[in-house]
């Protein structure tokens, strides 16, 4: 059985300025090369904090014993200066929160720092080994989710927890 077939109406016939299928699916895929520009994040400064830091020579003493404390070990302290860091609140909201929260808690007094670069950031390890109570692991903070930038501050919890995540 076989059908006749019908020429297709005129306004439907390919003219010389209609898109070809080609064409059609050339735009098509160009235009999703170049996606609408997107609003800059908010890089804006909402608060500032301060963080001394000072040289302890006795801290890694090789006769240190596991009851010894920083108050024990560093009688003489050598201010080394302070580190004025500006903090992201419309960006991190949370992370912010949760810092200024901690430093205002001396969460990070006698933390032994590795390295301070001018600009950038500072290379901290953890307060102390778990397994001999040096430590007292942070309960559970809410994380931004949000992808920040590398320059900016990053709140790291050292412990194992079900909602932990750097950055």
């Amino acid at each position: 059985m076989s059908f006749p077939l019908t020429p297709p109406p005129p306004h439907l016939l390919p003219s010389s300025a209609a898109f070809t299928r080609r064409s059609l699916l050339l735009s098509t895929s160009l235009s999703t090369i170049n996606p609408p520009p997107s609003s800059p994040p908010d890089t804006t400064v909402t608060d500032r904090i301060f963080m001394d830091f000072s040289i302890c020579p006795a801290y890694n003493k090789p006769d240190r014993t596991v009851s010894d404390t920083v108050a024990t070990l560093c009688t003489e302290m050598f201010p080394l200066g302070r580190l004025i860091l500006g903090l992201y609140g419309h960006l991190v909201p949370t992370t912010v929160s949760n810092f200024k929260s901690m430093v205002n808690s001396y969460s990070y007094k006698n933390t032994l720092v590795h390295k301070v670069l001018h600009r950038q950031f500072f290379l901290a390890e953890r307060q102390g080994r778990m397994e001999v109570g040096k430590v007292r692991p942070l309960a559970d903070l809410p994380r931004n989710v949000e992808v920040v930038d590398p320059k900016a501050f990053r709140l790291a919890n050292s412990t194992r927890c079900s909602r932990c995540s750097v950055g």
